[in-house]
């Protein structure tokens, strides 16, 4: 497994998706909207698909939105993700809505 550290303003940000597949993001809520680069930036590289840090309960959910600040964040990226891929026909992406961490325990 190759592990690449780049800061996201880096110039050479988008050599680290260079010739990958896929691209699973686990960025953390603080800095959710910096998907948006890694979504570009994988584009630009031919990344075939991208799995947002979608974990957790719905994004999609008006009342999820409603009530947890960040998932207004999330929204955003998937608008972006579904735009990017209307946009680029060999890009795809995929949200894992796995339930929220209460359903683990």
């Amino acid at each position: 497994m190759k592990v690449v550290k780049k800061d996201y303003n880096d110039p050479t940000f988008l050599e680290a998706f260079q010739g990958q597949e896929v691209v699973i993001s686990f960025i953390t809520v603080t800095a959710l909207l910096d998907q948006l680069k890694f979504i570009d930036a994988a584009v630009k590289a031919g990344v075939k698909r991208f799995i947002p840090s979608e974990f957790g309960s719905n994004t999609l959910n008006a009342t999820v939105q409603e009530l947890v600040f960040f998932y207004k964040q999330k929204k955003i990226i998937l608008d972006h993700l579904e735009q990017t891929a209307k946009e680029n026909p060999s890009f795809s992406w995929t949200g894992l809505a796995t339930g929220p961490v209460f359903d683990w325990v």
